[in-house]
């Protein structure tokens, strides 16, 4: 008796599903048919009906009516699960047979016009910026499975390209990663890189969020510490009064105007910072090109990286077509190859060989682990770098917004020529505090301030 019961309330769940309403023939098919199987039923969709003779034995009589009792429940099951519309147009018939040829016949026709559909269905399909990547994916992996259903065979590698090319405009770097990978990425894979990239997007743009806020907040708290203007004006009013009640004796060295000291002379005043303003522009344009020039260690690049032409001492063009993979997911074409002489201020020289020109990196880098390679030992402590090889020291460098930048000597291209010419034998005589100009000839024979090509052409005023 249990296992009727189990049976009969399989039926009963059965009927709770979704009725063949015209549409989905094959899915529908393979759940009744499962059914039907489970009811050992299924037998009399391709059995025919025992032939009723005049002489039948007992056993040929209860195979007949097994046969009748059977198909009757076949009939009523697939009856059953059809809307009202088909049922009403198939209960008539006259057996489950004849009902299931009838519906393959029919669904089946346009069951195969629809594959064209479904093959443009997937084909047409686009990814879009304003949804989940990971959404869109799981709604192509259905539009699969119903070629699954329809025997639709098709090379997996052809369908994860044909994925790969639907993602989203932002995605264009990272496509072109997945493109250039020499080793082949299952259906099953690029749904878990997928997946991985979306949420390392979503953290970084909270992460971007987060940092935007705090700057704000540490710019207001600036601003909240500010000196009330009244008490500048109180503070001014006291140091006049002070002033005014104090009387100088004595003229000026520099304008020649009595009651203040050379020092507190106004013109004097004007002129040093007009020295002053020239002086800074001159600071800021050096660093500007120490910059451009600056090397940085890096240890998670496997190959030293150079941006500026100038700097190789060898080159050879190449267009090969090679390209150089970034930690954002993004790829930058080597333009050339070469070696590049590095000088540390320690005196000696490193020549990095096989460096990749790649205008479009903001840094000029050196791979760790290619030094680490050939024989150099790094060591990374307390915010500073140190290079050595087999005990002898080689260069050193210092953390500088999170990595470390080798200490090294800059040499000033010839761009930056008009900017030595500045520097005349006045001007260093007035840095240096009015010092002799024969003193300013032995500092620059030493190297210790440029050479200067011009003497000095008015008196020095400042004694």
């Amino acid at each position: 008796m249990a296992p009727t019961n189990s049976l009969r309330e399989f039926a009963v769940d059965f009927v709770k599903l979704d009725r063949f309403d015209g549409g989905n023939f094959i899915r529908w098919q393979k759940k009744l048919h499962f059914l039907l199987s489970t009811l050992n039923v299924v037998y009399v969709l391709t059995t025919p009906k025992p032939v009723e003779h005049d002489d039948e034995t007992m056993a040929q009589i209860r195979q007949r009516r097994k046969w009748e009792q059977d198909d009757y429940i076949c009939k009523g099951h697939i009856c059953n699960a059809m809307s009202d519309a088909l049922f009403d147009q198939y209960h008539n018939v006259a057996t489950a047979k004849e009902i299931w040829d009838s519906l393959e016949a029919k669904y089946m026709v346009e069951d195969a016009t629809s594959k064209k559909f479904l093959a443009s269905k997937f084909f047409d399909y686009k990814m879009v910026d304003s949804r989940r990547v990971v959404e869109q994916f799981h709604e192509i992996r259905h539009i699969l499975n119903q070629f699954s259903q329809h025997k639709m065979n098709m090379d997996e590698s052809v369908i994860v390209s044909a994925i790969i090319d639907k993602l989203p405009p932002s995605w264009k770097d990272y496509k072109r990663s997945l493109k250039h990978k020499k080793e082949d990425v299952t259906l099953e894979e690029l749904g878990q890189h997928l997946r991985i990239e979306e949420e390392y997007r979503i953290n970084s743009v909270d992460e971007q969020v987060n940092s935007s806020s705090n700057v704000h907040m540490v710019e207001e708290g600036k601003e909240a510490k500010q000196v009330p203007q009244h008490s500048k004006n109180k503070k001014r009013k006291f140091d006049s009064k002070k002033n005014q009640s104090f009387k100088k004796k004595g003229s000026c060295h520099h304008c020649g105007k009595p009651s203040h000291f050379k020092r507190e002379c106004r013109l004097l005043k004007k002129k040093k910072e007009e020295n002053t303003s020239n002086f800074m522009a001159m600071i800021s344009e050096i660093n500007a090109l120490e910059d451009d020039t600056a090397w940085w260690i890096d240890s998670g690049t496997t190959r030293h990286v150079c941006k500026d032409r100038s700097l190789f001492t060898t080159y050879e063009k190449v267009d090969d077509g090679n390209i150089l993979y970034m930690g954002n997911s993004s790829t930058a074409t080597i333009e050339g190859k070469g070696n590049v002489r590095i000088e540390f201020t320690s005196g000696k020289v490193l020549t990095l060989t096989d460096v990749c020109h790649v205008p479009e990196v903001r840094k000029n880098l050196v791979s760790g682990s290619l030094l680490n390679k050939h024989g150099f030992k790094l060591v990374f402590e307390s915010d500073n770098f140190v290079l050595t090889k087999g005990g002898v020291f080689v260069g050193k460098g210092y953390l500088y917004e999170g990595m470390f930048k080798l200490n090294v000597i800059n040499k000033i291209s010839s761009s930056s020529a008009y900017v030595i010419d500045s520097c005349t034998l006045s001007l260093w005589h007035n840095r240096l505090g009015h010092v002799n100009t024969k003193r300013l000839r032995d500092m620059s024979s030493l190297s210790l301030i440029p050479r200067f090509n011009n003497d000095m052409h008015e008196r020095c005023k400042g004694v």
